[in-house]
C-alpha cells in the first residue's frame, strides 16, 4: 500500500514537472531568424515571410503581432524601380516621434509606436511596432552585413531618404558617396552639430528655458521640438509636417 502511494506521488510530481515545463513553454515568446537585405534579427514566429517586391525592395508584414519592416538595398544594380526606396523613408516619416534609447540604438517612439531606422549607402531598413519588448529583441539580436554592388562606376537615383534635390526630388547615390560621407563626418567645425546615423545627416539637440526640446539638421530639412508637459510634438522633415500631442 505504502509502495503504491509512493508510485502515485512519484507520477504526479512528475505529472506537475512536465506540466510546468510545457506551461512555461507555451509562455515564453518563440522567435525566427529573418534575413532581408543583409540585415539579420530575430522576430516572433509567425506565419509571415519575407516579401521580395522586386530584387532591391523586400517588406516583411506580421499582422499578428504588429511588426512592419521594409528594407532596400542595391542588390541588383540594373533594377530601374526605386519605389521601395522611397517607401521606406515615408514609413519612417509616417511614425516621427520622440527619440528614446533601446538596446544602445536610438528608436522614435510616437505615441507607443516604436520605429528603427538605418541608412547607409547601399542598404536601408526601417523597423515598426508596437511591443517595446519586440522592438528590444530585434534590435539585441540584429546583426548587419554591408552590401557593397560589385561595380566601381555604379550610379543610382534612389527617392529622397538624405538630401533632396530641388529639381527631380532625387538622390544620386555614387561609388563616391563613401568619399563624401567621410569628408562629412570629419568635419570639425564646432557648431554644435553631430552625425546622426538615424536622419543620415548633422543634427544638433537642446533644450530651451521652457523646458522644451529641440532637434534641428544643419541643412534645414529636419526640425523637432517636443514640450514634455503638453505632450505637444511639431516636426518638419523630408516627408511632410506633423503637429500633434501625444
Amino acid at each position: 500500500m505504502r509502495n503504491n502511494f509512493k508510485i502515485m506521488l512519484i507520477g504526479l510530481l512528475a505529472l506537475i514537472c512536465v506540466a510546468s515545463v510545457g506551461a512555461y513553454a507555451l509562455m515564453t515568446p518563440q522567435y525566427k531568424t529573418l534575413e532581408v537585405n543583409g540585415y539579420q534579427l530575430e522576430v516572433p514566429d509567425s506565419n509571415a515571410n519575407v516579401t521580395s517586391v522586386n530584387d532591391n525592395y523586400k517588406t516583411y508584414d506580421d499582422k499578428e503581432h504588429n511588426i512592419t519592416i521594409k528594407s532596400y538595398a542595391i542588390n541588383n544594380v540594373n533594377e530601374t524601380n526605386y519605389t521601395g526606396s522611397a517607401e521606406v523613408g515615408a514609413q519612417m516619416g509616417t511614425n516621427m516621434g520622440q527619440n528614446t534609447t533601446i538596446e544602445n540604438k536610438t528608436v522614435m517612439n510616437k505615441s507607443g509606436k516604436y520605429t528603427y531606422y538605418d541608412l547607409s549607402t547601399y542598404q536601408n531598413i526601417v523597423i515598426t511596432t508596437d511591443n517595446y519588448d519586440t522592438m528590444a529583441h530585434m534590435l539585441k539580436t540584429l546583426n548587419k552585413t554591408d552590401i557593397t554592388p560589385n561595380t566601381e562606376n555604379l550610379t543610382v537615383n534612389l527617392t529622397s531618404l538624405n538630401d533632396t534635390n530641388d529639381t527631380n526630388n532625387t538622390t544620386t547615390t555614387t561609388a563616391n558617396a563613401n568619399t563624401k560621407t567621410t569628408k562629412k563626418s570629419s568635419s570639425t567645425k564646432d557648431d554644435g552639430y553631430h552625425y546622426s546615423e538615424q536622419y543620415g545627416t548633422y543634427i544638433k539637440e537642446w533644450t530651451d528655458n521652457d523646458g522644451v526640446s529641440h532637434m534641428q539638421s544643419r541643412d534645414g530639412q529636419w526640425k523637432e521640438s517636443y514640450d514634455e508637459r503638453t505632450g505637444h510634438y511639431q516636426s518638419q522633415s523630408p516627408y511632410g509636417y506633423e503637429d500633434n500631442y501625444m
